[in-house]
Parts: structure tokens; sequence; C-alpha cells
């Protein structure tokens, strides 16, 4: 009892020194990092703590201990990982437990404090650094000895502290940004954002134009498949729908560092997983002479459950980016997908040199060393997060025999499709305003044995439903001429509920887009290009008895 009343009283007079002192430093007028630095010194007696971890947004994270700030020399991809993770909660301080993290942490965190803690408090403002706006995290490990003083007394006291620089920090930060300094950059940024929307639009849009013409000249050749002519054509297809992937991944790959927690769920039939990554391996093969082998054990209409099927997609070829620009041209690659367990596993193994580069890193083989190029680390993580957010896991696993390196991603399944429920009658709405798509997407209906229907606006699309009735499902575009798709959607909805199967397609990636189309209604929201393959299935699953 004595010894702990002794150390309320001392933390009591560190507190009232450490707020006197911060108000005075803020009075005279210390500048931001000065000021940063100065509340990190200060947090070290409040915290009972031997350093303290500092992470300034897009610069270098430090470790501050008593008199002195050094850069930390632990891989900033967990300093980036801890960050994310803190940003995702949406909270300005708070306790974050050790198992939150996972073991991946373990060893940086061990580098950062000595012993790795099972708690860490965390603050988090924004402040200006260097006519920057950076996002400040102080990350605190919490010791045993601070029992005496008590877990919730020391967090109210850290966030006192706090209090005060943050004050200081948001009133330099309002008059930065009322200077329009700041409002510049945000927009020039924008404005390259949607710059690059506008041009993965227009590409996909123009790859989904080539695909269908290559479908049409194909199905008009008389020779067969195996014809240089058709060989051509598929050629010319394959091209086409790597260069819209490849437009495509340029911006979904930037999202995907900066990927949250995603509360959506979408099913993808692996069939279609698996076409998309044929697709992708006939193109290396024409460009770099690779070797591919791709097996599928799935059986047929099997889907898997994914928090985004853009970022899956994106991430699969984005894993075997990463590992062809470590092997030699020619090189040999299998991907094999299998069921276990209410799982598909989707494996990757290659015949390059033995990797010791894709490391402890979201939740990957904890034997390997940590990875130098810290991008391709970046990926590995946020690709592991995005399974895990989706109830599966990446990890790096045994090879089998004749390869060397071997990575595995697990998803769940959602479902297997069963027989189709089609009623005679029944038909289908195609929305496009290009002709040639609505033509397209009636080939596939033809080929289940759908009845349908085009339409070219909302306007005629809705008069067709009046003049018809209840469709059995209906696909359209995002934009059509003056209006929209996803109006047709809200439209479909209050008219017909939720039981309606509806597919919006876009030559759009953003993943903002996708939140407005989930939020309108859609049952699926594909990216152009949308293959045959791809599309049936899709109509399948969505047809099919649960």
């Amino acid at each position: 009892a004595a010894l702990a009343s002794a150390a309320l009283s001392n933390h009591a007079l560190v507190l009232r020194a450490t707020l006197l002192f911060l108000k005075r430093s803020i009075e005279g007028g210390l500048a931001t990092m000065p000021l940063v630095k100065l509340l990190g010194f200060q947090l070290l007696d409040l915290g009972d703590c031997d350093r303290i971890l500092l992470i300034c947004g897009t610069k270098p994270a430090h470790l501050i201990s008593r008199g002195a700030i050094s850069p930390s020399t632990v891989d900033s991809v967990f300093s980036r990982g801890l960050d994310a993770k803190i940003s995702s909660l949406n909270l300005d301080e708070g306790v974050l437990q050790l198992t939150d993290l996972g073991g991946q942490f373990l060893p940086a965190l061990a580098d950062w404090f000595g012993v790795p803690p099972k708690r860490l408090i965390f603050l988090r403002t924004r402040a200006i650094l260097d006519e920057n706006e950076e996002n400040l995290i102080f990350v605190l490990p919490v010791r045993s000895r601070i029992r005496l003083i008590g877990m919730d007394r020391i967090f109210r006291s850290v966030v006192c502290a706090s209090t005060l620089v943050r004050s200081s920090l948001a009133a330099t930060r309002s008059r930065f940004l009322s200077s329009d300094i700041l409002l510049d950059a945000q927009n020039s940024v924008a404005e390259r954002e949607q710059e690059l929307g506008q041009m993965v639009h227009l590409v996909n849009n123009i790859a989904q134009d080539i695909s269908i013409q290559c479908e049409s000249i194909a199905g008009a050749l008389s020779d067969s498949k195996e014809s240089p002519a058709a060989k051509r054509v598929e050629l010319l297809e394959v091209l086409a729908r790597n260069l819209s992937a490849g437009v495509s991944d340029i911006k979904l790959q930037r999202e995907l560092l900066r990927l949250g927690d995603v509360d959506r769920s979408d099913q993808v039939d692996v069939e279609v997983l698996i076409e998309e990554l044929r697709v992708y391996a006939r193109y290396r093969e024409h460009r770099r002479g690779d070797v591919f082998e791709i097996q599928n054990f799935v059986p047929v209409g099997t889907a898997v459950r994914i928090a985004s099927r853009e970022f899956l997609e994106t991430g699969l070829r984005l894993l075997l980016r990463i590992r062809a620009s470590k092997m030699a041209q020619g090189a040999r690659t299998r991907v094999e997908a299998n069921v276990r367990n209410d799982m598909v596993s989707i494996l990757i193994s290659d015949s390059g040199k033995p990797d010791a580069e894709v490391s402890a890193i979201g939740g990957l083989d904890s034997r390997v060393e940590q990875t130098s190029e810290q991008r391709e680390a970046q990926y590995f993580l946020t690709i592991a997060k995005l399974a895990e957010q989706s109830a599966g896991s990446l990890r790096v696993v045994p090879p089998p025999a004749q390869f060397s390196n071997s990575i595995e991603l697990t998803l769940p399944v959602a479902r297997s499709s069963g027989s189709m429920h089609i009623e005679a009658g029944q038909w289908a709405l195609l929305v496009d305003d290009n002709a040639q798509v609505t033509t397209f997407y009636s080939r596939v209906a033809e080929a289940l044995s759908l009845k349908y229907a085009s339409a070219a606006s909302v306007a005629e699309a809705e008069r067709m439903i009046e003049e018809r009735g209840r469709p059995r499902i209906v696909i359209t575009d995002i934009q059509l001429g003056t209006g929209s798709g996803l109006d047709l959607v809200r439209t479909l909805r209050r008219k017909f509920g939720g039981e309606l199967p509806v597919i919006v397609v876009s030559g759009h990636t953003a993943d903002a887009l996708a939140d407005e189309v989930n939020a309108a209604g859609a049952t699926k929201y594909l990216t152009k290009p949308v293959g045959r393959a791809k599309l049936f299935a899709e109509i399948r699953s969505l047809l099919s008895a649960p």
C-alpha cells in the first residue's frame, strides 16, 4: 500500500510538471517537430517507458529514448503496417493488444522496445511537416511495473498531456490549410487520381470492344481453333485483356497499399479466377517465353468468398509478377487449385532460385528473413490482410518436387452452384448504350437458353419492364448516355425487392465505386473487359439453386 501511495504521488507530480512544461513550450512558439519530440520525451516519464516509437507518416519512424532520438533500424514495412492497423481503428487514442497484431510483428516489437509488450498505448494526430500533412502516431509499450499506478490512470495522463500538443498542432494545421498551400497539393493529387481513373475506364472499354470483335472474328473463321489465323485472333484478345489488366492493376495496386478493412463480401467463381490467370499466363508465355502449368481440380460451380474481387485478381497477378521479376526468362511456374476442408487452395510454385525475401509478414512463414524490397513486402502484407479479412490466409509453404518456391493462398468456399431454374417466359434484361456489348451479352444468354431483351438507356429499360414484367436477371452498364445504371438498379430494388439478380458492369475499377454499386443494391459488380467464360459463370451462379 505504501509503495502504491508513493507511486501515485510521484505520478501526479510528474503529470503536473509535464503539463506546465508543455504549456510554456507552446506559448513560446516552439516549431512543430521540436514540439512533437518534446512531447515524446515527456511521455517517457508519464508512461514509465524506456523507449517510445514515433511513426511520422511517409517519413522514417523514430525511437525516442531518454536523451536521444534515433531512426528505427527495423524494416519500415512494419511501422507502416502498424500505422495501417492503428489508422483502421479510427481512434485518436487507445490500447492495442499484441494479439491484435499477430506474430509477424514480434521481431519488430522486440527491436523497438527490447521485450515485446502485451499491450501498446497509441496516440494519433495530424501535423504539418515540411509543408506536407502527415499522420503522426506515438506508440508506448505497457510495462508490468505500471500496475502500482494503474493502467487507466496512466492512459488518462498520457492522453491529457498529448491533448495540449494536439491542440497546438491543430491550430498550426488550420492556419496552413487556410493558406491554400496544402489545398493546392491535395487538388493536384485528386486530379491525377481522376485522370488515372478516366484512363483505366477508357482502356477497359476499348479492351471490351476488342474482345467482342475477336470473338466475332473467331466465330466467322471457318478454320479450326488450331489454325494460324485463329491463334492470332486468340492472341490479340489476350493482349487486349492484359492491356486492360495492366492499367487496372496500376491503379488497384496503389489502392491495395492503402487497403483498410473491407466491409463487403464478393463471391468469385473459381473457374473464372483460373481463366483470368490463364490469360495472364498466355501473355507471359508470349512476351517472355515463360512456361506455365495451370491446373484446376476444383469442382465446376465452386465459388470462393473474398472481400474484394478486383483486389483478388490484381493480387494474384501481382504475386506472379513479383516472382517473375526474380527468375530468368523461360522459368517454369505452376498454379494449382484444390479444395480441402471447405477451403480453396491456390498454390503458386516456381523453379527460380530459393527465395528468402517473402519474409514474416502478413501471416507468411516466420522462418524466412525479412525482405530487402519494401514495396514487395507491403504488397505481401496487404494481400495477406485481404485474405485474412476473407477468413483465409497467404503463407509460404514447402514447394513440391522440381520447384524451389511456393506461396499458398487459401479462401473459404462460398457455395457450389446447383442446377439453373429458368421457367417459361422468363427473360434477361441487357442494358448498355453500345449495341455490340448487348449483342455479346445476348450470345451468353442464348448459351444459357435464356430469352432476352436489350435496352440502350435507363428510360428504355424501364419501358421494357413495364411491358414485359419482372425479368429473371438484369445486366447493366453504369454510364448510359445521360443516365446512370445505378438509378436503374435502385428502381429495380424498389419495384421487385432484393431477390432479383442484378449484375453491374463498368470500365471503372475504383473501390469506392464498388461500394456505391453495392449500396445501390447490385448483386454483382464486374469490371470490363468481361469475357464470355466469366459472364457465363456469373449468370449460371446467380440463376442456380442455393
